[in-house]
C-alpha cells in the first residue's frame, strides 16, 4: 500500500483535482486543484469550492486547509473529451 503522505505529495506534484473530506462532517467538503503542502501536510487548494450540506456552493480562488481537519483526500479523474463519432 502507498504512503499517504507519498501519495499527498505526488498530488501536489501533479497540480491533481482533489476532493478534501472534514474530520467534522458539517463542515463541507472541498474541491480544488492541489497546488502545494507544508511540512506539516497543510494543503493549499486553488480554484476551490466548498459544499456545505444544505447551503449554496461557495466559490473559492485559494484556500489553505488544516492538515488536522482532513480526514480524507481522493482524487478526481480529469474529464474526457466527448468521442467525436
Amino acid at each position: 500500500m502507498p504512503s499517504p503522505a507519498l501519495e499527498l505529495c505526488a498530488f501536489a506534484r501533479a497540480n491533481s483535482r482533489v476532493t478534501l473530506w472534514p474530520v467534522d462532517p458539517h463542515s463541507g467538503v472541498l474541491t480544488g486543484t492541489c497546488v502545494g503542502l507544508d511540512e506539516f501536510f497543510n494543503v493549499v487548494l486553488q480554484d476551490a469550492t466548498l459544499e456545505i450540506p444544505g447551503s449554496d456552493p461557495t466559490s473559492l480562488p485559494v484556500v489553505l486547509v488544516r492538515a488536522d481537519t482532513i480526514a480524507m483526500v481522493h482524487t478526481i479523474a480529469p474529464k474526457e473529451p466527448p468521442m467525436s463519432k
